[in-house]
Parts: structure tokens; C-alpha cells; sequence
């Protein structure tokens, strides 16, 4: 099994040869670690004008930020806090100035999980059964879940 880092270092070279196959029209090669290093083109190109788009989902907290500046379109933010989904904005939105984009060219999306109950008690009861009683409601906080009521939804809303 590979290290974090070794895992990131795939990725990226799997997302850098993916974006050259989806928009370069010559062929091409790279000195890749990981995928064997050929000439590659990919005809017929697809059909989706751009090609498809490029999401990069991320729950390392900014360690994929500078990849979705680079080449995605849609960056998605997987269970953190809104608090922490907006630092991840600012963050990303440097990276796509460092990359000479702006800051529209990237969607952002954030996924995340909730718990919804009429009263604490109705909260307190799906927490336990979600969690197997192993986590309460601030630890779901803490780790991007939404709990509460109706009003802590509206509340917890990004601006």
C-alpha cells in the first residue's frame, strides 16, 4: 500500500495525463513514474465541447486545492465545516491567481452530511443511531456534519 505521499504524487500524475488526453490535440509524452511513459493521443476526441469536466473532491484540507486551481473544473470540499469550507475558499482562490485563472472558472461545492431532528431529544436519539453511540453531536460538528433543527440548518448555510 503506498504513503500519502506517494498517493498524491499518483494522483496528480493521473490527473495531469487525463487533462492532456482530454485537451491536447498533438501527441504527446511525459516522463511519468506511475503510467508507463509513451506517446499518447486519444481520438476521437469527446464529444462534450471542452470535454468532459474535471471535479476534484478532496478531504485532506487544501492538499488538493492547488490541483483543482490548476486543471478542475469543480472543486468539492467533502465533510468539513463551513468554517473551514471558507478558509478552503480563500485558499483555493489563491491558487487560481498563482495559476493566472480566476476565481469564477472554478466551481465549488461542498459535501457534507446532516442530522435533522424536531427537538434535541429527536437530534440526540438519530445521533446515537447514526453513530452507533460512538460519536455525539459535536463530534459530527466537528467533522463538517450539520445537526440540529430546522433553524440550525438555515443558520449553518454558507453565505
Amino acid at each position: 500500500m503506498l504513503d500519502i505521499d506517494d498517493r498524491f504524487a499518483r494522483f496528480a500524475e493521473g490527473l495531469e495525463v487525463i487533462s492532456l488526453l482530454l485537451y491536447s490535440d498533438i501527441r504527446w509524452s511525459t516522463p511519468a513514474v506511475f503510467i508507463a511513459s509513451i506517446m499518447r493521443s486519444f481520438w476521437p476526441r469527446p464529444q462534450r465541447r471542452g470535454g468532459p469536466p474535471i471535479l476534484i473532491g478532496e478531504t485532506a484540507k487544501s492538499v488538493l486545492c492547488h490541483w483543482s486551481a490548476r486543471l478542475a473544473d469543480e472543486w468539492n470540499a467533502v465533510y468539513v465545516t463551513t468554517a473551514e469550507f471558507a478558509r478552503l475558499n480563500v485558499r483555493l482562490d489563491e491558487w487560481l491567481q498563482a495559476e493566472g485563472r480566476e476565481k469564477g472558472e472554478v466551481k465549488r461545492s461542498l459535501m457534507t452530511g446532516f442530522v435533522f431532528g424536531r427537538d434535541q431529544a429527536e437530534i440526540n436519539r438519530k445521533v446515537a443511531e447514526r453513530t452507533k453511540n460512538k460519536r455525539n453531536a459535536a463530534q459530527l460538528r466537528d467533522h463538517g456534519v450539520i445537526v440540529g433543527t430546522g433553524q440550525t440548518f438555515a443558520n449553518s448555510l454558507p453565505s
